[in-house]
């Protein structure tokens, strides 16, 4: 498995979990779906959205 399969492996993990979080809308769920995870460093997962409200909605609501 290669770096970047581990890092794939990681986000579809954390994101099963998600979606077993009925405090999550179907909304957050689907702006969740849009999501790239680039890489780790350390312990951060590095992700990537490709537009800006995206990248916002997810702070407002997922960050915390």
């Amino acid at each position: 498995m290669t770096d970047n399969d581990g890092t794939v492996a990681l986000w579809s993990s954390l994101v099963e979990k998600l979606n077993q979080d009925d405090r999550l809308t179907p909304q957050l769920l689907g702006f969740l779906a849009l999501v790239e995870p680039k890489g780790t460093l350390s312990e951060t997962l590095y992700l990537e959205v490709s537009n800006e409200f995206t990248r916002n909605m997810l702070e407002q609501k997922l960050r915390g």
